[in-house]
């Protein structure tokens, strides 16, 4: 195997090994279930259905803000824009941890597939789930690429009831849909994309 395939298979691998990293740091068998690797007793407090994460009520804003300020200065190098429109108080119920290592995989992937171009995160309610998009303007379109680099973000979203699209056109952009669960009592009626209220960080006005 020569360096440059080792080198592919250890950028392409790195994501999902961290992921069933994770996965196995919080995911619980369900009652009665045997599972190898994962002890038989039933941890306090676990429901019927078993406790796969410890969920929690996220507000979405928070975490793509967060997100952003945290890859301000790996974009920066690149010139990469990143804006996000996303409206305050929209709730997702999922493990933070796992969000957050999902959105930031997701972001890093964008922004460094479109050096001097731009970076933008929406949201939308549909039904019982939020649909979150990160769309970056890059050159590098190539859906088989961009599916294997998403496979980390795809397995921890998928242990939270979720699941991942990558969509792209070549030569135009790229976008990955995070599809996550909303919490119980705000799965309701479809909602439309929100009124647009965009928070900039770029090279010159990140801190």
């Amino acid at each position: 195997m020569s360096m440059v395939q080792f080198g592919w298979l250890l950028a392409l691998g790195t994501p999902f090994a961290v992921a069933v990293w994770i996965a196995r740091s919080h995911w619980r068998a369900p009652k009665g279930h045997k599972v190898p690797g994962y002890p038989m007793s039933e941890p306090a407090g676990a429901d019927a259905e078993g406790d796969r994460f410890e969920s929690d009520t996220i507000e979405l804003e928070t975490a793509v803000r967060a997100a952003a300020e945290a890859l301000s200065r790996a974009a920066r190098p690149d010139w990469v824009r990143i804006d996000f429109a996303v409206n305050k108080g929209m709730m997702v119920y999922v493990n933070p941890s796992a969000l957050r290592t999902a959105l930031r995989e997701t972001m890093l992937t964008a922004i460094r597939a479109t050096p001097g171009g731009h970076v933008l995160v929406t949201a939308q309610v549909l039904g019982s789930q939020l649909h979150m998009r990160v769309t970056d303007d890059g050159p590098n379109t190539d859906l088989r690429c961009r599916k294997a680099l998403a496979r980390g973000a795809e397995a921890l979203i998928a242990l939270q009831g979720g699941s991942v699209a990558v969509d792209t056109r070549t030569g135009q952009r790229s976008t990955v849909t995070l599809r996550l669960p909303l919490p119980p009592k705000h799965a309701a009626k479809t909602i439309g994309w929100p009124r647009f209220i965009l928070a900039t960080r770029t090279p010159e006005t990140a801190s």
